[in-house]
């Protein structure tokens, strides 16, 4: 609707069921799509749905005339974000995704932002790690993330060692970039792959301290929202090498496992 009025559309129809104008109340709320959208969601509302205009009277409605539940206020804009770039995705070719998908994404996405913005002390390192060598004929490469918060930037560790333990090539990368912890891990698998590729070796163990990263690289969860494509891309690209197995190593301690992959 606005768009028309400024001239850039000629026309105001809803694209999704072209049964009415494409208000913000319209998008969200009464379009078929929409309240299919909000059928998976089984929130319960105190207030008729037909008099939801713009989309923002449904938020004024959940903060002042019903009781406050932030959560279901934080549920309720999520949804209505996810309606919004699956949208735009579908304009630019990608996938309509179901009702159900984007309920479940949204509820992800929430959780990952709570869990995200928890306040916690950081646990203390040990500097006692030890890593077992890889087998015969085989290359064992490292790789670890830094975050350097007062620079607004991060950094990157990479060694590869042969089976006896000799290091074979090493490399530091700073990432101008302010990453989280988990965001930088990701990124390290990425910067470490294309590495291996540029000194030659294409048969190895990776090995990192991310729990949450080798567990979405073995396909054990699904990978956060926020690094989801990294890890897509860096699956991609192991099947440009010979061999690839993902191991996994605690900080504080030498219990580790490993996980074959991409033959």
């Amino acid at each position: 609707m606005n768009l028309k009025r400024r001239k850039v559309l000629d026309v105001d129809s809803c694209e999704e069921c072209n049964d009415g104008l494409e208000s913000s109340g319209h998008l969200f709320w009464s379009c078929q799509r929409a309240r299919q959208i909000w059928q998976c969601t089984k929130l319960g509302f105190a207030f008729e749905p037909s008099a939801i205009n713009p989309f923002f009277d449904l938020v004024w409605h959940l903060m002042m005339l019903e009781e406050y539940d932030e959560d279901k206020v934080a549920t309720v804009v999520t949804i209505a974000w996810s309606i919004w770039a699956n949208r735009n995705e579908v304009r630019h070719g990608g996938t309509k995704k179901t009702g159900e998908a984007l309920v479940k994404w949204s509820a992800q996405y929430l959780a990952e932002y709570r869990s995200a913005n928890v306040s916690t002390e950081p646990a203390p390192r040990s500097q006692d790690v030890r890593r077992s060598p890889p087998p015969t004929a085989s290359y064992k490469m490292n790789m670890d993330g830094a975050v350097f918060k007062t620079q607004k930037s991060a950094g990157v560790g990479v060694i590869i060692r042969d089976e006896q333990g000799q290091v074979v090539a090493a490399l530091s990368q700073k990432i101008n970039a302010p990453l989280g912890a988990l965001e930088v891990e990701a990124k390290a698998v990425e910067i470490a792959l294309q590495f291996a590729m540029d000194v030659g070796v294409y048969e190895f163990i990776m090995e990192g301290d991310s729990l949450v990263v080798y567990n979405a690289l073995c396909g054990h969860s699904s990978p956060p929202s926020s690094v989801a494509s990294v890890i897509s891309g860096a699956l991609d690209f192991c099947g440009l090498f010979r061999r690839v197995e993902f191991s996994h190593i605690r900080r504080q301690g030498p219990s580790q496992t490993s996980t074959p992959t991409h033959p």
